[in-house]
């Protein structure tokens, strides 16, 4: 049953991930503390915009990558030693600029948009009252405790009820609505 430990690139594996585990733990503290939680995002973002921009100049997009988020990095750690701005707020800054390198690439556009649409899908979904999703929590917090302790014991069927949900008609009426959220967020961002 548990013959995949046995090779060596999952025992690898799983000592990476258990290394990761402790080190985040401790590190994280500190990230958190000093606002930069955001970092890792605003990072992989960068990463992106420097993907686009390789392709953009027409040369190895990793080769631009790679020295355009380390750029992005400095230029954080600068601005935000310089300024009285928050880190996140920093990070999230250089992530909107770095982004714009996405403009015009009708390939990395496409990417954007769609994972655009299954952000308000995930969005959407997890805001089903449903026990194990946040909507349930939201519920949970509107209504009284009784009803609340009630409405928690169908957390055990939770997963249950999704898959009925899901495959049942109101499914559909369910994708009507995530459809017109769309519809309204890409006419308030100027697309449609």
């Amino acid at each position: 049953m548990f013959e995949f430990i046995l090779l060596p690139f999952m025992q690898r594996a799983l000592i990476a991930g258990i290394l990761v585990g402790f080190l985040a733990s401790y590190y994280g503290v500190f990230v958190v503390q000093r606002g930069l939680g955001f970092l890792g995002s605003g990072l992989a973002h960068a990463a992106f915009g420097g993907v686009a921009l390789g392709i953009l100049l027409d040369q190895e997009p990793l080769l631009i990558a790679v020295p355009f988020t380390v750029l992005v990095a400095i230029g954080i750690t600068y601005v935000k030693n310089k300024t009285n701005l928050a880190g996140d707020t920093t990070i999230g800054i250089f992530f909107s600029v770095s982004i714009i390198f996405l403009d015009g690439q009708p390939k990395l556009s496409n990417i954007f948009y769609y994972g655009t649409v299954f952000n308000i899908f995930l969005f959407c979904f997890n805001l089903l009252p449903i026990p194990p999703l946040d909507g349930s929590h939201i519920l949970f917090s509107v209504f009284p405790n009784k009803f609340t302790a009630q409405w928690m014991s169908l957390g055990l069927y939770g997963s249950f009820i999704l898959l009925f949900f899901i495959f049942s008609p109101l499914w559909k009426y369910f994708l009507m609505l995530i459809n017109s959220i769309l519809s309204l967020f890409l006419i308030f961002a100027g697309i449609k």
